[in-house]
């Protein structure tokens, strides 16, 4: 199996970082010897730019970075190689619901912005931006009017609810003028949304093509809802819940096992062996 895996995408929240945001010890080794022996890793993650460049650095990656869930597709240094805004009209629309949801708002610009709309009577200020801290994500600036939230240039929308039926509710009661949109929760109290057609499991098929690599060549590993697709694209696809991780097979999920570290698990088993 290590002759065939070519290409790793790994999720970064849930997968290669803890709950602080610090890179999990196990999986930062196994990183670098599967770099080592010229493996290309790529990040498939809902951050922007500025939300992985330390990890980056710290693990002296060289690929492609799938960001924003597949929506922006940058090198390593930030350069931008494909994005895909969402249409101004359904930003509106999604902005509409969200508000009468009474969901919290976080949305991702072109220009590595993000910008904090927080409902007064939620009291969920602290919480987000604690969120934020543990994402990595420090580029955001907190509007206090729903309505000077932007509508152009936006390239993923993330909500978060009080609580996790708060977001359950949200989706349950999802309009059908926007169900041609992608959206899953990356965390239970965080609904993450982007554009039609947009998701990792496209913007991995457009990496690896870019590098050469089949997808009988590749591994996905990730944690949320919004990895779903690319582990289902790849040639072996983990899936990382509560500590445990179960690999995709063409039936379905394979029963899940325990162990320390998802990620530095599915290197070991599949890569480095």
């Amino acid at each position: 199996m290590s002759k065939t895996i070519k290409l790793v995408a790994l999720d970064v929240d849930g997968t290669l970082v803890n709950k602080e945001g610090g890179l999990l010890p196990q999986t930062g080794a196994a990183i670098r010897r599967a770099l080592a022996r010229g493996v290309r890793i790529v990040l498939a993650t809902g951050r922007n730019y500025h939300g992985v460049e330390h990890l980056v650095q710290e693990l002296g990656l060289k690929d492609p970075l799938i960001l924003a869930n597949g929506a922006l597709i940058t090198t390593a240094q930030g350069e931008i190689l494909r994005q895909r805004a969402m249409p101004v009209e359904d930003v509106a629309l999604l902005l509409d619901y969200c508000r009468e949801q009474d969901l919290s708002i976080a949305a991702f610009t072109t220009d590595d912005q993000i910008h904090l709309f927080i409902p007064a009577k939620g009291g969920e200020l602290e919480r987000i931006l604690q969120d934020m801290d543990s994402f990595g994500l420090h580029k955001y600036h907190i509007i206090p009017r729903w309505d000077d939230l932007p509508r152009e240039r936006v390239i993923k929308v993330v909500v978060s609810g009080r609580d996790p039926d708060h977001v359950k509710q949200a989706m349950e009661e999802w309009p059908a003028d926007l169900d041609h949109l992608n959206y899953g929760r990356s965390l239970p109290l965080w609904l993450e949304i982007n554009g039609e057609g947009v998701d990792k499991a496209r913007a991995l098929e457009y990496v690896a093509a870019d590098l050469g690599i089949p997808a009988s060549q590749t591994l996905a590993v990730g944690d949320g809802e919004t990895d779903i697709p690319m582990i289902k694209w790849a040639q072996i696809g983990v899936l990382i819940r509560d500590g445990r991780v179960s690999v995709h097979k063409d039936d379905g999920f394979a029963p899940p096992q325990a162990v320390a570290e998802g990620a530095a698990w599915a290197l070991e088993t599949f890569v480095l062996v």
